[in-house]
């Protein structure tokens, strides 16, 4: 069910929500006073500075936009990330969900924004390469060609969401030092995963809101370095307590690789 309504809704609509209870405002009539507070656990992913994305539109000569921490993409491809860490049941594996996305700028040909749910507990990550196949659902983008008009796409052209489903994922851990530590703690002190995350949209057929294959006039080659270290694990036992937004109540579709 949770599926076949965030095939419906645009990945900005989401994010959108999710800023406002990022921002603390009111969820359905619910404040903090009224919904009281949980734990929550955190995580975040930061990207490097030689992260870009390489884009071409309708045949135009490449562009190569850099990827920037923000929520914000102005002339470039904003990255942000959220994450969450839920203790297992009955002394089981953590519950490990997020997303990242970026919000680019396509200079004067549009705006587009890429979104890639969980890849998993990234605690349990060594030093290696692996490729991933993303399940249905799990990668797109939403593209807005007359950005800031937004008028409508020619027709057969994915608008304003579309999937990349079965995309290749390629991660490359450089760096992985200590690991995961018992729920709250989260990671060890000396906790460090900094790895390479590469994709092209132009290997697969992307595929529009309703299921259908469909044209996208841009292709984009997303190159990532991110990192966190053991200070972007947080835990609050006193967190605010709202309504969840859509993209979290569904979940994780991608699981990290076990072994490398």
């Amino acid at each position: 069910m949770h599926g076949d309504i965030l095939k419906r809704v645009s990945w900005r609509v989401v994010a959108l929500a999710g800023a406002a209870c990022a921002a603390g405002l009111l969820v359905a009539g619910c404040s903090p006073d009224s919904c009281g507070t949980r734990p929550l656990a955190t995580y975040d992913l930061r990207p490097l500075d030689d992260s870009s994305v390489v884009w071409s539109f309708q045949g135009s000569p490449s562009q190569t936009i850099r990827v920037v921490p923000g929520h914000t993409a102005g002339s470039d491809c904003a990255f942000e990330n959220s994450g969450k860490i839920s203790p297992g049941l009955d002394g089981g594996a953590d519950f490990v969900q997020g997303y990242f996305a970026l919000r680019c700028v396509g200079a004067g040909a549009g705006a587009f924004n890429f979104f890639v749910n969980s890849l998993g507990d990234f605690r349990s990550w060594s030093v290696g390469t692996s490729v991933i196949v993303a399940p249905p659902d799990s990668v797109g983008a939403d593209y807005y060609p007359n950005t800031p008009q937004q008028a409508p796409a020619p027709a057969g052209t994915c608008n304003p969401a579309v999937h990349f489903d079965d995309i290749a994922l390629t991660v490359t851990v450089e760096t992985a030092t200590g690991g995961a530590a018992p729920y709250p703690t989260l990671v060890t002190d000396d906790f460090v995963r900094t790895f390479r995350l590469d994709f092209d949209t132009s290997t697969v057929q992307p595929r529009g809101n309703d299921g259908a294959e469909c044209d996208l006039p841009f292709a984009a080659q997303v190159s990532l370095h991110l990192t966190q270290t053991a200070a972007d694990y947080t835990y609050d036992p006193r967190t605010p307590r709202v309504v969840a937004t859509l993209r979290e109540r569904s979940s994780s579709l991608i699981t990290g690789p076990a072994t490398w």
